[in-house]
């Protein structure tokens, strides 16, 4: 009996070796992946962080721009923010980051109606900056 367990040993030892474990290059070539998925990852957060903070500055602009324009549509037609030409809000738009103007046209698109835009930009990377609200007012 004892022989048959030796048999039996040596089979299992001679099985178990031929699976060993990872070689050197192979875990050289996955520390190389992992290192390549890290840059990766590194160089897109800056980025993800960005984009998130272009939107939520996006959302205030367009906040600003609504509140603006519901203001300025429930003044009397022949007010003075209703005047043609361009307005600048003087108000200081959190702490400066925000400015907020708006330009009137009378009779457009026709007689006793006015188009007013209302434009609120920030400052950012991007080019595209800034929220554009067009709106018509009647008498």
């Amino acid at each position: 009996m004892s022989h048959q367990t030796v048999s039996k040993m040596e089979r299992n030892a001679v099985i178990l070796g031929n699976r060993g474990g990872f070689t050197i290059v192979e875990l050289l070539a996955a520390l190389l992946l992992f290192g390549i998925g890290l840059v990766a990852l590194a160089q897109a957060l800056p980025r993800g962080m960005e984009v998130r903070d272009r939107g939520r500055r996006m959302t205030v602009a367009t906040q600003l721009a609504r509140e603006q324009v519901e203001n300025l549509r429930s003044l009397p037609f022949t007010d003075s923010a209703l005047s043609p030409g361009t307005h600048v809000d003087d108000e200081v738009l959190f702490d400066g980051h925000y400015h907020r103007s708006w330009t009137v046209q009378d009779d457009t698109p026709i007689q006793d109606m006015k188009r007013i835009e209302v434009r609120v930009s920030f400052t950012t990377s991007s080019p595209d900056s800034e929220a554009v609200i067009v709106t018509q007012r009647t008498r």
